[in-house]
């Protein structure tokens, strides 16, 4: 994860961190698994984001044993 950078982003109470670089969608299931509750996942994306990258993203969420 040399070339991912991660944004602090601060709220009241409710801060959190983005993460941004390359090869991100592919491990979404592995950096986000744990903090998915529900086993079923809804992705909102435009046409364009699902086009490119529904199918990498799917894949990630479902080897993590989510259903999108």
């Amino acid at each position: 994860m040399s070339d991912t950078k991660t944004i602090r982003v601060e709220l009241s109470g409710r801060s959190y961190d983005v993460l941004v670089g390359p090869g991100l969608i592919a491990r979404a299931g592995e950096l986000a698994g744990e903090l998915l509750r529900k086993s079923v996942v809804p992705v909102v994306a435009d046409k364009n984001a699902w086009a490119h990258h529904g199918a990498t993203l799917t894949a990630a969420l479902e080897a993590a044993g989510k259903t999108v």
